[in-house]
């Protein structure tokens, strides 16, 4: 009886046991589940979250200064060298010019009559503002063009050249002698003028154009620029360049006028000797050369973007006209940007940031980097990740 007794209490623990089992394994699998969703969702948010860190670059100017040589030769030049042509000559240039000065005179139209004397054997023109002086240094111009014929006479209306010489009651009486200091000494006994009636001012008074220093200076230079001009476009197509460029010096050697400075006209001619050294080239190929010199200095850190062309510069060091030939001095600028490998870039720098504190790093370097903005995925990450392949830079066009 006792046997049978345990049987039936072995039998009642084994069936208890066996329907526990299954809530256990239930539990079981309830909680590797959880822990497999858990780990999914955490692998999931870090193989999503990210930064774009977008950077607009700020240009940095490159600067190339070095020599080269202009040959004025048909041969083959080397790497540093062009074809060019280089001279030196004196050229003649004459040009009118309009007078830009103003002063108020006394009103000349009807100052007086000039009768003048021819006791040549020829016919004498006399231009309008032929001058006239009379012995207290007056000086008195014709209005008009005349000619005066061999061994006779004619007259002529004229004005004071200063009419404040009238005004001072510096009159001139009737018959006065006056030389014509514009002809040869050996012409004025002959040729010669004596006022017809008292030269006096009228009392009225008219604006007239004088020649300034000031339109001299002007004169000059715009001679000078004439001169240049000529020259290069005169070499440049002896020489077939296609885009002449180049450095001609003109220096005034002789430089005259028709007209003082202060007299009264409206248009004056100036004359001159100018002095030429030219040395002319092909400005594209010096450009090309530039550009080539420039890319080789440009840091390992940037890309090249862009040629300052308009400040290429080329100075003539020196001419040796003997071997034709002649030493620049070559200048040029460009500009270039960070590329996205350069160390300021490093992915690692940014690990853990936030988009305040990746804006004050880039601060420090302000002369690379205008600005930078910050993009985090999804909206509710504030901090860059920890991980480099989940961090993006961008450098904006």
């Amino acid at each position: 009886m006792v046997v049978k007794k345990s049987g039936r209490q072995g039998a009642g623990k084994n069936k208890r046991i066996a329907r526990e089992f299954p809530a256990l394994y239930k539990n079981v699998a309830i909680s590797f589940i959880v822990i497999a969703v858990i780990l999914v969702a955490v692998v999931g948010y870090f193989s999503l979250v990210s930064a774009t860190i977008k950077i607009t670059p700020a240009k940095k100017e490159v600067k190339t200064e070095f020599t080269a040589e202009v040959l004025d030769t048909d041969a083959a030049v080397s790497e540093w060298q062009v074809k060019g042509k280089i001279i030196e000559e004196t050229v003649d240039a004459e040009q009118k010019f309009v007078a830009t000065g103003k002063k108020e005179i006394s009103n000349t139209d009807v100052a007086g009559v000039m009768k003048v004397f021819n006791k040549s054997n020829k016919n004498q023109t006399l231009v309008a503002t032929t001058r006239f002086l009379s012995p207290n240094k007056i000086l008195l111009r014709a209005k008009n063009r005349i000619v005066v014929p061999a061994g006779g006479s004619t007259s002529v209306e004229v004005y004071a050249d200063n009419p404040d010489d009238l005004n001072n009651n510096l009159l001139v009486d009737n018959n006065t002698h006056f030389i014509i200091p514009g002809l040869a000494e050996a012409l004025q006994d002959k040729i010669y003028g004596e006022n017809q009636g008292e030269i006096k001012a009228t009392g009225e008074k008219r604006e007239v154009l004088v020649v300034r220093q000031e339109d001299v200076d002007s004169a000059k230079e715009a001679l000078k620029k004439q001169v240049a001009d000529a020259e290069t476009k005169k070499l440049s197509g002896a020489n077939n360049f296609q885009n002449p460029g180049g450095v001609v010096n003109v220096e005034v050697v002789e430089f005259d006028l028709d007209k003082n400075v202060g007299e009264a006209t409206d248009i004056f001619t100036a004359k001159a000797k100018l002095k030429v050294q030219a040395v002319l080239f092909d400005k594209y190929e010096v450009l090309e050369m530039a550009e080539n010199k420039l890319l080789s200095v440009v840091p390992e850190e940037y890309d090249f973007i862009a040629t300052d062309k308009d400040s290429l510069q080329a100075v003539v060091n020196a001419t040796d006209l003997v071997n034709k030939k002649a030493e620049l001095k070559i200048s040029l600028a460009g500009y270039a940007v960070l590329k996205p490998s350069s160390e300021i870039l490093n992915k690692n720098r940014f690990k853990g940031m936030s988009r305040e504190m990746v804006k004050s790093y880039f601060i420090k370097f302000s002369s690379d980097v205008k600005g930078a903005e910050v993009d985090f995925f999804p909206f509710w990450v504030r901090h860059v990740p920890e991980m480099a392949d989940r961090i993006n830079v961008v450098i904006e066009k």
